[in-house]
């Protein structure tokens, strides 16, 4: 029997449409928040801004449309990056991440290690006029998406109480003290 080349086209189109690949990669909004709020046990910082510098590492195979920053409250300093990206996580992404970490980096859940990533990327986070290079990382822990914060840059240091300390000693980041916040990091004078 012979097929009509348009019957075969829309044969391999329903494959495409229905194979299980079609349906891996979808984009998302991936949000990481950096906060100061008041009414904490330490000073607070009175801005807070990231900037992307348009490096990154991504599972092959996921979209990937770049990271959207937000200021998000006018009550006291907070900023959001929003990874506009898939998520599935491989070793490129955890790879470039513990390049630039260089073992300097703190996590939203306390996870001991990093198996992979869904992606991370860099950029400078910017606090009271001081710009620090960083590198943020997506992984999946447990049944969420936590973020990993490391240095990319030298002198960053983790204190005893999981801080990451800023190379010039000025400032403290940390996860959430909610434990059910698994995408920001608290940042205070020290």
């Amino acid at each position: 029997m012979k097929i009509s080349p348009l019957l075969s086209l829309c044969l391999v189109a329903c494959q495409v449409l229905i194979s299980p690949l079609g349906f891996a990669a979808t984009e998302r909004d991936n949000v990481v928040e950096f906060n100061s709020q008041p009414g904490d046990e330490y000073s607070q910082v009175t801005s807070l801004v990231f900037y992307f510098d348009g490096n990154y590492s991504i599972t092959s195979g996921q979209p990937w449309d770049g990271v959207t920053t937000n200021n998000v409250s006018a009550d006291y300093p907070a900023y959001q990056a929003d990874a506009m990206a898939g998520r599935h996580y491989s070793d490129p992404p955890a790879t470039f991440f513990t390049q630039r970490a260089g073992g300097k980096w703190i996590t939203t859940a306390g996870q001991p290690g990093i198996a992979g990533m869904n992606f991370a990327f860099t950029g400078s986070l910017e606090i009271d006029g001081n710009d620090y290079s960083i590198v943020l990382g997506q992984d999946m822990c447990g049944s969420r998406n936590c973020w990993y914060l490391g240095a990319n840059q030298s002198g960053f240091e983790v204190d005893a109480n999981g801080w990451l300390l800023t190379p010039d000693g000025q400032y403290r980041i940390k996860r959430s003290k909610d434990d059910d916040v698994y995408n920001e990091f608290r940042v205070f004078n020290n």
